[in-house]
């Protein structure tokens, strides 16, 4: 992680010493994109939140059944009103709120590739129109962009796993269990009074 925060920053110092009119182009279109992805981020992680909770309604039901085996073995009916309106409406909605997690994070890394291509595009096609860079300055800042892709990628693809991290820490302190062990404070004994 730290390896690929220090390339980025690396590369960033080294574009703003090229051209800083093309840096701050460059700025305020990674900005703005990266606006949009803390949107879908957003969108995501509420998401993988109900993803979570669906699969808790779904771990619920599932003892239930362990609890009840013997009730649902004797009584056809009730077993069937429960796979009918409790087991399998939960399980469908356990799936249909983990692939939007999923379909959600899967769009917000495309929408960074798709910023780095279309930046690429705009340093190409558009900048030189503009503000008439440099060749070199140019040439620089097309190799730089692609060579900062890879550690980009990875430190956005470390987002999905925190945030599934951090849903898990917030059911975990919803439940009241400290992950912190308590060591019991040791206590002197109290002198002996005359």
């Amino acid at each position: 992680f730290a390896m690929n925060a220090a390339v980025v920053i690396g590369c960033a110092i080294y574009l703003a010493w090229l051209s800083w009119q093309m840096f701050l182009g460059v700025g305020v279109v990674s900005l703005l994109g990266a606006l949009v992805h803390k949107l879908m981020h957003d969108r995501a992680f509420g998401s993988i939140h109900a993803a979570r909770e669906a699969r808790s309604r779904l771990f619920e039901h599932f003892r239930s059944v362990t609890s009840g085996v013997k009730e649902l073995m004797m009584h056809s009916g009730r077993r069937d009103a429960f796979v009918k309106d409790e087991l399998r409406p939960a399980a469908d909605d356990y799936r249909r709120s983990n692939l939007a997690a999923a379909t959600r994070y899967a769009l917000a890394e495309a929408w960074v590739q798709v910023l780095f291509y279309g930046l690429i595009g705009l340093l190409l096609f558009a900048f030189p129109i503009v503000a008439r860079p440099t060749t070199e300055a140019l040439t620089g800042y097309v190799f730089a962009m692609l060579y900062m892709m890879g550690p980009i990628w990875s430190l956005i693809g470390t987002v999905p796993t925190i945030a599934r991290g951090q849903v898990a820490l917030e059911q975990i302190d919803e439940l009241g269990v400290s992950l912190v062990a308590e060591s019991p404070v040791a206590t002197a004994p109290a002198p002996n009074e005359p």
